[in-house]
């Protein structure tokens, strides 16, 4: 697989994303696209993938969460969202503890101060909001269809990135 095939399978999820994510952003347009999540199925899948974006000359700051690498990259390119463009890959290893699929997993939409107020928007217009506590931090998701999720954060993923979360 070459970075823009890669990309395309990206850019066709973020589509179908905006299709259903217009009514949410409606309820809650003061979010900022933080970034988009790439799970691998396979640790040689993580690297070819993390290959590519090495070869494109990419900023990669990668971090041990819960016994797996988690990479976060600054692509070169911008897929567009409601809620602005997203140039931040979170790119996951495999999990040791159990199965996964290479899939684009979910979009984490930046709330700050305004996040515990958006969580509240959406569960008061008959949204099923699950909350999420990982070591690292916690977050609401919300999934739209398929495997697709929409995903509430107070914190910006390179920041903690770089910080060593």
């Amino acid at each position: 697989m070459d970075i823009r095939t890669f990309l395309q399978k990206g850019e066709a999820k973020i589509v179908l994303f905006a299709c259903y994510a217009s009514k949410l952003y409606t309820l809650v347009p003061n979010g900022v696209a933080d970034h988009v999540c790439f799970k691998c199925e396979t640790h040689g899948q993580y690297n070819m993938i993390l290959d590519l974006f090495q070869k494109q000359g990419c900023e990669i700051h990668t971090t041990l969460i819960s016994g797996r690498d988690i990479s976060t990259i600054q692509m070169k390119d911008a897929f567009l969202t409601n809620w602005g463009e997203v140039t931040t890959l979170e790119l996951a290893d495999v999990r040791s503890d159990r199965p996964q699929r290479g899939t684009w997993d979910h979009i984490e939409v930046y709330f700050g101060d305004a996040y515990d107020a958006a969580v509240q928007t959406v569960r008061e217009n008959g949204y099923h909001v699950i909350e999420k506590q990982r070591p690292h931090h916690t977050t609401h998701e919300i999934k739209l269809t398929g495997d697709i999720k929409f995903v509430f954060t107070r914190d910006v993923l390179i920041e903690k990135a770089r910080q060593g979360l």
